[in-house]
């Protein structure tokens, strides 16, 4: 009855709250001035995070392979520019289309791509 949906309704909130999606981040393979690629590195993020909270970490990281900033990183998924105003969780779901049934399976970790340059 009622407590079962009320239990239900808090294990919902509590996943959703609580969280987590496993990020690999990649530097854009056109914008390596190294002569080797860096290996990605790879977060476990909480779905209520946004993107500009590990900005830092992922510049810091891809610093001395990429070519000097020219205004904000930004980042993509599949060549698609990512919103850092949006929750990672949200972006998560909107790009598996989550809720879409006929979508393909979801693939982990979410894989962004890394841009120092428009």
């Amino acid at each position: 009855g009622i407590e079962q949906a009320c239990r239900t309704m808090a294990s919902t909130k509590d996943k959703v709250w609580g969280g987590s999606v496993p990020v690999k981040f990649s530097l854009a393979s056109r914008e390596v001035t190294a002569m080797q690629a860096p290996k990605p590195i790879y977060k476990l993020l909480p779905r209520m995070s946004y993107l500009p909270l590990v900005t830092t970490s992922v510049r810091d990281h891809f610093v001395n392979y990429a070519p000097a900033i020219r205004g904000d990183l930004w980042f993509d998924f599949d060549g698609r520019p990512l919103k850092w105003h949006y929750p990672i969780g949200v972006l998560f779901d909107l790009v598996h289309n989550c809720g879409d049934k006929n979508s393909s399976a979801t693939r982990l970790p979410l894989e962004i791509t890394v841009h120092f340059t428009g």
